[in-house]
């Protein structure tokens, strides 16, 4: 049955329709894509909770059965697909774009957030932990020497990139002591100074974090619209990415051409810095 939302919702209702098909829309995609089980089973219950309440909405929509095409459509609405990012489901369908899968889903809304330490509670930092800590895992490796063959200028570039990197998670890694240090502390005027070092500390990692994605940023944008342009930047744009599982723990690319892990990997970083939304301190904006 289609209707118009119009005629049956208020305006206000109108708009907790649209932002709920578009949470079940990227929740269901993780439930079929996820490979952790927690995961999965939160994320299946979040889905009930939404799918229970359009119920209450709009009983005639069966929002409890109805996959979320006929769903969206039931409501007279469609889903968004700006800031999305298809997922590769299947990794071998390599003639597919980045930009152009069916399937679509935020990639920064699909990560599981790890805290930087067993104590660390401030949000910004535990994102940006995760946030490198998958970097290094799952998209660097897609793009190093080892798989992504650039011009020789531009291979210096992405080495003084990776050097950043390492020293982002160099402080990540004494950020997350000290607060560990401070979290444990006893004597009042040792926390005292932990904290300071502690405050110090993250707002060098924030600002550094930032600074660095911004750069990571303009950099695979070039290599982006390099290949769009069939320029000579990327060398092996269209070669399949094949990851050796004996030393190199990346999953996520395995199958994709290096283009689309290059278009992948900047939509992700894109999405972050909006996440994040600092400003750049390196320019002056504040």
């Amino acid at each position: 049955m289609i209707f118009t939302v119009d005629d049956v919702l208020p305006e206000r209702s109108q708009e907790e329709v649209k932002i709920m098909l578009e949470r079940i829309g990227k929740m269901e995609i993780i439930v079929r894509t996820s490979g952790n089980p927690g995961q999965v089973e939160r994320i299946r219950k979040e889905i009930i909770k939404y799918r229970a309440r359009l119920s209450q909405m709009a009983p005639e929509a069966n929002a409890q059965t109805a996959d979320i095409d006929d769903l969206s459509r039931a409501f007279g609405m469609s889903l968004p697909t700006e800031a999305v990012i298809p997922v590769p489901i299947q990794p071998a369908a390599t003639s597919q774009s980045a930009e152009s899968q069916g399937e679509a889903l935020s990639l920064v809304d699909s990560i599981e957030m790890h805290k930087a330490s067993p104590h660390s509670s401030d949000y910004d930092i535990n994102f940006l932990s995760t946030v490198f800590h998958l970097i290094q895992k799952e998209y660097w490796p897609a793009i190093s020497e080892l798989h992504t063959k650039l011009d020789f200028s531009n291979a210096g570039m992405r080495d003084s990139i990776r050097n950043k990197i390492d020293n982002v998670m160099r402080n990540l890694k004494v950020l997350a002591e000290t607060i560990e240090e401070y979290a444990l502390a006893d004597k009042q005027d040792f926390r005292e100074q932990l904290l300071k070092m502690k405050s110090k500390q993250s707002r060098i990692f924030l600002m550094e974090s930032n600074s660095l994605l911004r750069e990571i940023s303009v950099f695979l944008s070039m290599l982006v619209d390099d290949i769009s342009s069939s320029g000579s930047i990327v060398v092996n744009k269209d070669e399949i990415i094949e990851f050796n599982s004996r030393f190199e723990q990346a999953e996520r690319l395995n199958g994709q051409t290096v283009s689309y892990a290059i278009t992948e990997f900047n939509i992700f970083i894109k999405q972050v810095i909006k996440k994040m939304n600092l400003p750049d301190f390196k320019s002056g904006n504040r």
